[in-house]
C-alpha cells in the first residue's frame, strides 16, 4: 500500500515536465473496505508525459512464476477513438517487456482496459469490457513460464486470451512500473494505484 509519508518499500520514480506523481495521494472515489487512506496518483501532461513508479521485485532475480494484483482507478483521459495510453508494464530480467497494460478507448467510444502480450515471438492485444471513471478495478496479472501459462482478471473476471504460452515467450518477470510513461502517447490522463503485490509458488485466485 501508500500508506504513511513517502513510499512504504523501495520504488524509483521518473516524472515529466508539467506531470505529477504522488504515492500520498488521497484515496478517490469509493474504495474496497481494506483499503488505507492513501494511494499512488499518476498525472500526464502532454508536455511531459511521463509520471511513473518502478520498482525490482525479483529479489534481485527473474521469477519465472509470479502473482501480480494491484487496484486501479481512473479520474481523467483524453483518448479518442482507437487511441491507447501506456498505465502499467511487466518488465523481465534484462528490461524487455513481457506485457503492458493500457487505457484503450474503443471506436464506439468505451473506454476499456488493454493487455498487450509477448508470446510466440509477436505481440497480441486483449480488451476488457467497457469501464468507467472514478471506479476502482481490481488487476490480476497471473505469468507462468515454467508451466508456460499466462492470465489476466479484472475484478476477478478472467479476461479474453488468457491460456497458453507458446513458442518463444520472455522467461520470467523481475521489475513491475505502475503509471504513464510512453514518449509517443501525449494524451494527457489522471489514473491511481494502490494495494500492489506480487506472489511467487502456486496460484490461488481470489
Amino acid at each position: 500500500s501508500f500508506e504513511g509519508m513517502g513510499y512504504e518499500e523501495d520504488w524509483s520514480e521518473s516524472i515529466g515536465d508539467n506531470c505529477v506523481l504522488d504515492e500520498d495521494a488521497v484515496i478517490p472515489g469509493t474504495p474496497p473496505v481494506d483499503f488505507g487512506s492513501q494511494c499512488l496518483q499518476s498525472v500526464s501532461d502532454d508536455t511531459g508525459y511521463k509520471a511513473r513508479a518502478d520498482m525490482d521485485y525479483g529479489y534481485g532475480l527473474e521469477q519465472p512464476r509470479t502473482f501480480t494484483t494491484f487496484y486501479c482507478l481512473v479520474e481523467a483521459e483524453s483518448l479518442e477513438a482507437d487511441e491507447q495510453k501506456n498505465i502499467a508494464v511487466f518488465l523481465d530480467n534484462g528490461r524487455s517487456t513481457v506485457a503492458i497494460l493500457r487505457l484503450f478507448k474503443s471506436t464506439e467510444g468505451d473506454l476499456k482496459f488493454r493487455l498487450r502480450r509477448y508470446n510466440n515471438g509477436g505481440w497480441a492485444n486483449f480488451d476488457s469490457g467497457a469501464i468507467s471513471l472514478d471506479t476502482w478495478y481490481k488487476i490480476q496479472f497471473m505469468y507462468d513460464s515454467s508451466e508456460d501459462l499466462w492470465e489476466w482478471r479484472v475484478h476477478g473476471e478472467v479476461q479474453e486470451g488468457s491460456g497458453a504460452l507458446t513458442g518463444v515467450h520472455r522467461s520470467g518477470i523481475r521489475k513491475w512500473r505502475l503509471g504513464f510513461w510512453q514518449a509517443s502517447q501525449a494524451e494527457t490522463g489522471t489514473i491511481y494505484f494502490d494495494k500492489f503485490s506480487v506472489g511467487v509458488g502456486t496460484y490461488v485466485a481470489d
